[in-house]
C-alpha cells in the first residue's frame, strides 16, 4: 500500500504542474487571443477549461484518497482491478483503430478540397503510428 501511496504524491505533484501549466495558458488565451475569430476562442477556451477540470478531479481524488484509509484502499482496487485494467486495455485499442480510420478517411476526403490539409492529416497519422509503434516496443520489452 506504501507503494501506491508514492502513486498518488506523485500523481499530486504532476496535476499540480498540469494545472498551473493549463491555468496559465487559459488566461493567456482569455487576454492575449487576436485572432477575433469567436470559434477559435471557443475552441482553446473549451479545451483548457475541460484540461482544467479534468486535473482538478484528478487531484481532488488523489487527495481524498492520501488523507483516508478507506479511501485509500477503495482507490487501490479500482485502479487494480482486472476487470477495469481489460475495460482501459479494449477501449483504447478501439478508440485507437477508430481514430486511425477516421485520419485516414478524412485526408482522402480532404485531398478534394485542400492540399495542405490532407498533408496535415497525413502527417498526424504518421506521427501517431511511430508513437503507437514506440510505446508498443517499449512496452513488449518491458513486460
Amino acid at each position: 500500500m506504501e507503494g501506491y501511496r508514492k502513486e498518488l504524491k506523485k500523481e499530486l505533484v504532476i496535476c499540480s504542474v498540469l494545472y498551473v501549466i493549463f491555468l496559465g495558458l487559459f488566461v493567456a488565451v482569455i487576454l492575449v487571443d487576436k485572432s477575433k475569430l469567436l470559434i477559435s476562442y471557443m475552441v482553446y477556451t473549451g479545451m483548457l477549461g475541460g484540461l482544467i477540470g479534468v486535473t482538478s478531479v484528478r487531484y481532488r481524488n488523489a487527495k481524498k484518497a492520501l488523507k483516508d484509509d478507506d479511501s485509500l484502499k477503495r482507490s487501490y482496487v479500482e485502479s487494480h482491478d482486472e476487470r477495469n485494467i481489460l475495460l482501459g486495455r479494449k477501449t483504447s485499442d478501439t478508440t485507437f483503430a477508430i481514430s486511425m480510420y477516421g485520419f485516414a478517411i478524412a485526408g482522402i476526403i480532404a485531398s478534394f478540397f485542400s492540399a495542405t490539409v490532407a498533408i496535415t492529416l497525413f502527417v498526424s497519422f504518421l506521427v501517431i503510428c511511430v508513437v503507437h509503434l514506440g510505446t508498443y516496443c517499449y512496452y513488449s520489452k518491458r513486460m
